[in-house]
């Protein structure tokens, strides 16, 4: 019903015709694609419904014990299967950081990719925080909307072994931003291109 109004609205040209209004429209979409259903979580666990998530926005998980990454939402295992996500690559993908809350409980993610992704920003660098304890291996690049402020935030990722960071064009102090990391980091190995 909603949605027929909504359409008829579009049709009659009323609704986006204001661009206030298509911002709400598309922060509403945002919202609800990346919306946790804490039920499926209990009954699920945090590594089904997190795997769905990032297959539902485009992005694909490589569980435990595998070499391949599952990329079809389609092909995931039944729902009682219990699998965990050991790596993520959300390479192009829809994610957005008000969805980085699918990542509690999954205590084996050691390896994201986040490039190309136009919907991170800072806030998603902050709350990659939720995986400090077995993040190890980060790339991200070519992620338009992150600044110095979002980078910092990676040096609370004590875990991390290796990462690679380019592609910034609103990162003002890339030495400042480097000079941090290496000092916060200094197990870890950092390429920034």
């Amino acid at each position: 019903m909603v949605l027929n109004k909504l359409f008829y609205a579009k049709k009659q040209n009323v609704y986006f015709s204001n661009p206030t209004n298509i911002r709400h429209f598309f922060r509403w979409l945002t919202l609800v694609f990346n919306s946790i259903d804490q039920g499926r979580v209990e009954k699920l666990g945090p590594d089904r419904v997190c795997a769905e998530w990032l297959l539902r926005n485009g992005a694909s998980v490589r569980w435990k014990g595998s070499d391949d990454f599952l990329r079809d939402y389609n092909l995931l295992p039944k729902e009682d299967v219990k699998q965990y996500i050991s790596a993520v690559d959300a390479t192009s993908s829809s994610i957005h950081h008000c969805g980085f809350k699918h990542f509690n409980g999954c205590k084996y993610i050691e390896e994201i990719k986040l490039i190309d992704c136009l919907s991170i920003e800072n806030d998603a660098m902050l709350s990659l925080a939720i995986l400090k304890n077995s993040l190890k291996l980060l790339e991200v690049v070519n992620c338009k909307n992150i600044t110095d402020e979002g980078l910092h935030h990676l040096s609370n990722l004590k875990n991390l072994t290796n990462l690679k960071l380019g592609g910034f064009p609103y990162v003002k102090n890339k030495n400042d931003v480097l000079n941090q990391l290496i000092l916060s980091l200094p197990q870890c190995k950092i390429i920034y291109t």
